[in-house]
This record gives C-alpha cells, sequence and structure tokens, in this order.
C-alpha cells in the first residue's frame, strides 16, 4: 500500500469518526469505485469543517484559499493531496474550473455570514454555500443535486444535535424569530431547560416538515440519499419527544436500520 494511500485512509478514519454510517455505504459500492466514492465525501467533509467550525475566520479563509487552488490542480491532474488524488477525474476541465473558483468565492462570502431571521432565510443563506459545493461535487461525481439541499438540511440536523450537547453553533443555526418567541440568548440556549427545548422544538419541527416532504432526488448521490433518510427519521423522531435534546443526544452511532436504508438506495443508484 503506498504511502498516499495511507494518508489517504488517514482522512477517511476522519470522516467515519463523523459519519460512520459511511462505512455501511461503501459496502454497496463496488471495490474500484470505493475510493473515490469515499474522497468526495472526505472533501465536503472538510470544506464543512473549515466553514463552520474553524475556531479563527483567518485561518478558515487561509484553509479555503488553499483547498481552492488543490481543487484547480486536481482538475489538471497535479493533485497534492491525499483526497484529491483519489478522486475521479473531472468530467469537463472548463466547467469544473469555474464551478470550483465559484464554490470557494462562496464559501469564503460565506465566512462573514451571521444571524437570519427565520426558517426560510435560514435555508436560502445555506442554500449560498450547499449550491455551488454541489456544482464541484458533480463535476467529480456525476452526483450532486442542484440547491445542494439535501446536505444543507443534514448540517443544520447536525448543528442542533451540537446544541443540544451544549455546544457553541454557528449563529446561522438559530433564527432570531426563535430567539424573539422563546426569550432567550444564544448563552442561554447552552444550558439545559425548557427554554432550550422549546426552541428545539420549533426548529425540528420545521426541519422535519421539510425533510419529509421532499425525497432527496436521485442525482444526490448515493451517500447523501442515504443520510437523508436517517436524519429524516431522527428529525421527526426528536421534534416529537417530550425532551428533543435527550433523543439527540441519544442519537450517536450507527442505527439498526442503516444497511437497510442503504440497500434501498442503492437500488435506485450508485
Amino acid at each position: 500500500m503506498s504511502a498516499t494511500h495511507d494518508a489517504f485512509l488517514g482522512q477517511l478514519d476522519k470522516l467515519l469518526q463523523a459519519r460512520p454510517e459511511h462505512a455501511i455505504a461503501g459496502l454497496f459500492v463496488p471495490a474500484d469505485r470505493r475510493d473515490a466514492f469515499s474522497a468526495i465525501e472526505c472533501l465536503v467533509f472538510e470544506l464543512e469543517q473549515t466553514l463552520w467550525h474553524a475556531r479563527e475566520p483567518q485561518v478558515a479563509l487561509a484553509k479555503l484559499q488553499w483547498w481552492g487552488e488543490e481543487l484547480q490542480r486536481s482538475i489538471e491532474g497535479a493533485a497534492r493531496h491525499p483526497i484529491t488524488q483519489h478522486l475521479l477525474p473531472v468530467r469537463d476541465a472548463d466547467a469544473a474550473k469555474i464551478a470550483a473558483a465559484h464554490g470557494m468565492s462562496a464559501a469564503m462570502d460565506f465566512l462573514d455570514a451571521g444571524s437570519v431571521g427565520d426558517f426560510a432565510a435560514q435555508q436560502a443563506a445555506l442554500a449560498a454555500f450547499y449550491s455551488p459545493l454541489a456544482q464541484i461535487e458533480t463535476q467529480y461525481s456525476g452526483a450532486g443535486s442542484g440547491s445542494g439541499s439535501p446536505r444543507a438540511l443534514s448540517f443544520l440536523l447536525r448543528e442542533l444535535g451540537r446544541l443540544s450537547c451544549g455546544e457553541a453553533v454557528h449563529p446561522l443555526v438559530i433564527p432570531l424569530n426563535l430567539m424573539a418567541r422563546h426569550q432567550l440568548s444564544r448563552d442561554a440556549l447552552r444550558q439545559e431547560g425548557e427554554t432550550r427545548e422549546a426552541f428545539l422544538r420549533d426548529q425540528l419541527q420545521a426541519l422535519s416538515s421539510l425533510l419529509s416532504s421532499h425525497e432527496a432526488p436521485a442525482d444526490a448521490g448515493f451517500a447523501v440519499r442515504l443520510r437523508h433518510r436517517l436524519d429524516r427519521r431522527l428529525a421527526a423522531r426528536a421534534a416529537a419527544a417530550p425532551t428533543p435534546s435527550q433523543t439527540m443526544r441519544a442519537a450517536v452511532g450507527v442505527p439498526a436500520t442503516t444497511a437497510w436504508h442503504a440497500w434501498r438506495e442503492a437500488r435506485r443508484g450508485i
């Protein structure tokens, strides 16, 4: 096994710690496509982590600039990073360069994103990052649904899970109308109590309604469609729970039904 592939497996381990269902999804992917299948998920994970969880904006900006340059190198067949070295060749180099430039520009612009007024504004703001990201994904894998909505909704549900554990989250996750409705502050949301449960219930009900009313389209990609199925069930369960935080905290690891859902989505295409 090459040093490059060893390094790629290290990146994959990071993904699996955060998205353990990916290990099951990979079992349904032909062996000769498995690395490329994982590479696109690793790429999305790295970009999300950089955008949403980098502690310093300057660090995030530098990382995003580097990834933008690396994507351009990979399109030209000169990738340096273990992740981009395992991506499939792009389908259209010129279109891919445009998509990469647009996507990374959108991500850098998003570093200045702040609070939003309500759930609809939240979805529109998330689309500003996830739609260009979906276009990058399409160039490398042929998958990637237009608006990027399935990945955006998945991000929001994961952030609500972090909030349930008392962790700080991006301001975008907390709509201003719900802060006003429940007369709470961001600091108060990190404390257990009925106020946080009421906020989470409202947000989860809106998210569950949107997840339930839309199937992830076939062109969204196998991993995204599987995650959409799992998210839809978790959001509905948490929204209906007496204590949403407890339900979200308990949703650790891989649900027992993951293999079944993976099989069903694999039948739609990989």
